[in-house]
């Protein structure tokens, strides 16, 4: 288990919530399970899509190829998935879950069962968060862990496809 934690903090792993409840008590306490449960991870709250979409216009470039777990709320979601499928996140590598109050409400959206824009689906209990971030891992981890680079073969036309250019 230890060497299963080493590897994956090796990894930078980032998660952006967007919820303008960000202040509220109940917000600050799932923020900071967050932070005891994924201590390795930078972890970055905006109060809405304007402060958002302004520091990723300042930092692009930190954040440019980079996976990032989203947790938006469900009020911002609609102009979150707007600003996703602007050319603002072309280079993000986005995992994201709406977490909110009324799941009926949002299940109704067209982002909400779309496994390429919102993989995490909606969500009313935190824990759900915790463990659709958690799983995300478990997947890496087998991912890292099954994959032998050195038994890949590669068909002779391929093996020095990169140099080509």
């Amino acid at each position: 288990m230890n060497t299963k934690n080493n590897i994956l903090s090796e990894i930078q792993r980032y998660i952006f919530w967007i919820d303008q409840d960000m202040e509220k008590d109940e917000i600050q306490k799932c923020l900071k399970a967050l932070e005891n449960e994924f201590p390795c991870y930078k972890i970055k709250t905006f109060i809405s899509m304007k402060s958002y979409e302004s520091y990723l216009k300042k930092e692009k470039q930190s954040y440019e190829f980079k996976f990032i777990y989203y947790i938006v709320s469900g009020k911002l979601a609609d102009k979150f998935f707007e600003s996703y499928n602007s050319h603002t996140h072309s280079n993000i590598i986005a995992a994201t879950i709406v977490y909110c109050g009324n799941k009926n409400y949002y299940s109704s959206k067209p982002y909400a069962n779309d496994l390429y824009f919102n993989p995490g689906g909606i969500v009313t209990n935190f824990n759900e968060v915790i463990k659709y971030i958690r799983s995300e891992n478990d997947i890496l981890w087998h991912n890292l862990t099954n994959i032998n680079k050195n038994s890949i073969i590669f068909p002779e036309e391929k093996q020095n496809f990169g140099n080509t250019f």
